[in-house]
C-alpha cells in the first residue's frame, strides 16, 4: 500500500512536471513535437515500470 502511494505521488509530479514543460515549450514548435514524442515513450516506460498503467 505504502508503494502504490509512492508511486501515485511520483506520478502525479511527474505529469506536473509534463504539462509544465509542455507549455515552456509550446513555443519551440519543432523541438516541442520531439519533447512530445519522446515524453510519450518515458511516460509508457515509467507506467511500465511502476506498474501505473491507466
Amino acid at each position: 500500500l505504502r508503494y502504490r502511494c509512492w508511486t501515485n505521488s511520483y506520478r502525479n509530479l511527474f505529469m506536473y512536471w509534463h504539462s509544465t514543460n509542455a507549455y515552456h515549450t509550446q513555443r519551440l514548435r519543432q523541438i516541442s513535437l520531439q519533447q512530445h514524442q519522446w515524453m510519450r515513450k518515458e511516460c509508457r516506460g515509467i507506467r511500465h515500470l511502476f506498474g501505473c498503467v491507466t
